[in-house]
């Protein structure tokens, strides 16, 4: 059954709206932000330091051991990971899941021993890209540094490796809350083995129906859910209605009138 997925990007610990890897939007403490989507009923949190990167550096384990302590559903963190000892570092912080992105690319060996020493339920593999001339490319180093492997080949390899979930970015995208890149998606799902998180685009529930109908794509939401309470209750509400198989139901019945 495919998740709604609330996404968090943060600074050194200070959550942010992200517009086109461009702009940031200071909103708040990351664990505040985290804690707000775990009591509005979304199903997982993925948390990405995008300047940990640039930085030479890790998300700090002082901000895991928060989030984690704030909420109580699974917890995934991705932010400067390029090898072994940083996913470790990160799970026995809290995260259940590590998003590696830059250091993904080339990687191929060490990914794989990843997998197999922590699980490869707990890797995914984050793909950050924009639509260039018609064809999707690949960028690293929040979006800064053209990658030559094209999207569909690395979507391909990753398909092959041991691996739990791949997460697709579109940069396009990102904050504009005009709905999700789905025709590459469609394209990339029809060649993919493993499930899909989708991240950028979300800005209402039919944004949100177009990811979840198709089987093996959980959807990303971040900005969309930082303007009103209790959001995700509503948006499952009317997800029960319009794809009711695809949508997992709330601890609580929350009753959305349109």
């Amino acid at each position: 059954m495919n998740r709604l997925i609330g996404s968090i990007f943060h600074i050194n610990g200070l959550a942010v709206q992200s517009f086109g890897f461009k702009k940031y939007l200071p909103i708040g403490k990351v664990e505040i932000v985290a804690e707000f989507l775990s009591s509005w009923g979304v199903d997982e949190i993925v948390i990405l330091d995008i300047h940990a990167t640039k930085n030479q550096s890790v998300t700090d384990s002082a901000v895991i051991k928060r989030v984690a302590k704030k909420i109580n559903v699974p917890l995934s963190v991705g932010g400067g990971v390029k090898k072994l000892e940083h996913i470790k570092f990160m799970l026995d912080n809290g995260a259940e899941k590590v998003v590696i992105s830059s250091h993904l690319y080339g990687q191929n060996k060490w990914i794989m021993e990843a997998s197999k020493k922590f699980g490869s339920q707990c890797i995914i593999g984050c793909i950050d890209y924009k639509i260039i001339d018609n064809k999707a490319v690949i960028l690293r180093n929040n979006g800064t540094t053209f990658i030559k492997q094209s999207l569909f080949e690395t979507v391909d390899l990753l398909s092959k490796i041991e691996i739990g979930e791949i997460m697709l970015h579109s940069i396009d995208n990102d904050g504009r809350r005009l709905g999700y890149d789905i025709e590459t998606l469609k394209e990339i799902n029809a060649i993919s083995s493993k499930p899909l998180i989708i991240c950028g685009g979300a800005g209402n529930f039919s944004h949100i129906k177009n990811v979840i109908s198709l089987d093996g794509c959980s959807p990303a939401i971040g900005n969309m859910l930082n303007h009103k309470e209790h959001h995700i209750a509503k948006i499952k509400a009317w997800l029960k209605t319009n794809c009711r198989e695809k949508v997992r139901p709330n601890l609580e019945e929350f009753i959305y009138e349109s």
